[in-house]
Formats: C-alpha cells, structure tokens, sequence
C-alpha cells in the first residue's frame, strides 16, 4: 500500500500585510503626519502650542465650576420638591381608614410612585 503525495499547504486567509496599518506607504516610505494630530512618536504635534492649551484649560474650568453650581442648585430644587410631596402624601395617607381605602382612592399608587422618585434622585446623588 503506497502512501499519497504531499499536499499543498492552503493559502493564505489574508494577504501579506503592504504596511498601510504600520505606518509605512504602499511604496515602504514612512507617512508624514497631518497636522495637528500625533506625530511619528506618539506625540502631540507640534502645531498645538502652550497658549492654546492654556485658554482652554481656563474655559474648562470655568464652564465645570459653572455646571457643578447648576448641578447642585437643580438638585437642591428636586430635593425640596420631594420633601414638599412627601409631606402631602404623608396628610393623605394618614387620612386613610384603611390600605383597601388608600388603594380605591390612589393614594397607594402616588406612594409608591413618589418612592421610586426618591430612589432615582438617590442614585444620582450617589453617581
């Protein structure tokens, strides 16, 4: 019994890599980079200068001061609107002869809804 020939390994799955994905041209030139971007060492370019940078780092921050103050000040609203309902809900459920009397008049359901409220600003307040 004679054994078969060889086969012919398969071919490749993919082309040969030309160099477009290292950084080199078709041709196995290096690119230039553009403008404003990274340079051949990872770099910042240097088209963006330190006064630039320094510009906006200042706006940055002051449009973050300006936002945390909002965040804050909309979250204090929110807290005292909750507090406010809560004590509503507290009079209407206390007015209640019984749960069975709470749930036939809504009561239950603004309860709970109010709940969950909290629970969302609670969240939020601790991200």
């Amino acid at each position: 019994h004679a054994c078969p020939p060889p086969a012919k390994p398969p071919p490749p799955l993919m082309p040969p890599c030309s160099g477009h994905m290292s950084g080199l041209s078709a041709s196995g030139a290096r690119k230039k980079p553009r403008a404003g971007l990274e340079n051949e060492d990872g770099g910042v370019a240097e088209t963006l200068n330190e006064k630039d940078l320094h510009g906006l780092r200042i706006y940055l921050q002051r449009e973050e001061v300006a936002l945390r103050a909002e965040a804050k000040q909309t979250l204090n609203h929110e807290l005292i609107d909750l507090i406010e309902a809560c004590k509503n809900l507290v009079e209407k459920t206390v007015a209640q002869e019984s749960f069975s009397a709470a749930l036939k008049a809504g009561v239950v359901k603004q309860v709970r809804e109010q709940l969950r409220a909290c629970y969302r600003l609670g969240v939020r307040l601790e991200s």
